[in-house]
Order: structure tokens, then C-alpha cells, then sequence
């Protein structure tokens, strides 16, 4: 069972939203009339929530028993109580570096 499908069989009102390929459904943290939690999944599995009342990631999974650990994808099953899940972590690199001699002058005001 992926993550997704985890979370979404504890929701209400799940419907397929076809302009993103995600869903909405109720959110389980606040008394919801209508569908204002929005789930879809990430590049790298894991799933992607927003409530449009304001509700935080942890709230959410937290109203459902889940963990947040549980919405994410994993390297292997996890094999007994107590286990530890492996979560893909993306890797963050500079996209620019700039560096700066102390020979440089700064000139301030105008000319």
C-alpha cells in the first residue's frame, strides 16, 4: 500500500480532483461542511497536503492516527513494532556562490 492510499482510506468525501490529478476530501481536524483539504503527491513520493482553513501538516496526519513518518515513501516495508522508516531526504545544493576579496571597495553615495 503506498503512502497515498494509506492516508486516503482514513479520509471523508475523497474526490478525484482532474485538474491537478490529486484530491479533495474532508479535512479530519476541524469539522469540515466541505472538501477544503487538498492531497497530492510529490516527486519523490511523499504526500502533499493543504488545508484551505489553515489546518498544519502535523494536525492533519495526526487526526487520522497516522505519523508523519507514515506519509512518506520508504526504501523497504518496515518489519515489526519499534521499527524505523527510512525517508527519502532531498539533497539541497548552492545554486550560486559569490565570493569577495578584502581589496574590493564599495563606493556609496553618488558620483
Amino acid at each position: 500500500m503506498t503512502p497515498l492510499e494509506r492516508f486516503l482510506e482514513r479520509l471523508e468525501g475523497v474526490q478525484r480532483n482532474g485538474a491537478n490529478g490529486g484530491f479533495t476530501a474532508k479535512c479530519p481536524h476541524h469539522d469540515d461542511r466541505h472538501a477544503s483539504l487538498s492531497i497530492g503527491v510529490g516527486r519523490d513520493g511523499r504526500v502533499l497536503l493543504k488545508c484551505w482553513t489553515g489546518c498544519s501538516f502535523e494536525e492533519i496526519v495526526g487526526a487520522t492516527g497516522l505519523e508523519p513518518s507514515d506519509v512518506f515513501e520508504r526504501d523497504e516495508p518496515i518489519r515489526g513494532r519499534g521499527a524505523t522508516p527510512t525517508i527519502h531526504r532531498a539533497t539541497v545544493q548552492p545554486l550560486h556562490c559569490a565570493a569577495r576579496s578584502s581589496s574590493t571597495r564599495v563606493r556609496s553615495g553618488s558620483r
